[in-house]
């Protein structure tokens, strides 16, 4: 695993040295608070033992599976639901 919380795109090169460590029969995760670039996302796809999350997507893990989160890791990140009436759903 490497986690990187730089906001610069990851290019394939650092991608393909994580994966370089990962042994057969392990997996290899590399998340960043940035993104990666295309040719980072074309070498992933190609590895079946291999995930990449941007940091876009680790907002949208976190929403979707916040209420399942131990209370202790609800406390690095405390959100609290906020409901918006629809505007247009009056109509």
């Amino acid at each position: 695993m490497q986690v990187k919380s730089s906001g610069d795109k990851i290019g394939e090169p650092v991608v393909a040295g994580l994966y370089g460590k990962v042994g057969q029969g392990e997996y290899g995760l590399f998340v960043t608070l940035g993104s990666f670039t295309d040719h980072a996302i074309t070498f992933a796809r190609n590895k079946s033992n291999l995930r990449l999350i941007s940091g876009l997507e680790l907002v949208d893990l976190v929403l979707q599976h916040y209420e399942q989160f131990d209370s202790r890791y609800k406390g690095f990140i405390p959100l609290k639901r906020v409901y918006i009436p629809d505007e247009e759903a009056k109509s």
